[in-house]
């Protein structure tokens, strides 16, 4: 896709690591349209709401076991995607998803 055709499409996620271990919040999701494309997550966008917003985390920072933190996870979605839904990545079968957006024209 041509950079004008796509639009940054942004979650604020609250996040609460109840693993064990460090975890990065940025790499746990994904998002997918009704056309059945998928969508990784823009990490130039997410750090540019980090830095215009000043937030305290990003989606890269380790978030200790038992802390919570609260980030900006952006995809690059085509402006032809209906129906947005944001998964674990890991779970894209079988979690229910989070919708993000209807449309976005």
């Amino acid at each position: 896709f041509a950079l004008s055709d796509v639009l940054a499409v942004v979650a604020i996620v609250d996040f609460t690591n109840k693993a064990l271990y460090e975890r990065e919040v940025g790499t746990n999701f994904v998002a997918k349209d009704e056309q059945g494309r998928t969508y990784k997550m823009d990490s130039s966008a997410s750090l540019g709401h980090h830095h215009a917003f000043r937030t305290k985390s990003w989606h890269l920072d380790d978030i200790g076991p038992s802390f919570s933190a609260t980030v900006a996870i952006a995809f690059d979605i085509p402006l032809d995607a209906t129906n947005i839904v944001m998964y674990p990545s890991e779970n894209i079968e079988s979690a229910q998803g989070i919708l993000l957006a209807e449309s976005i024209k």
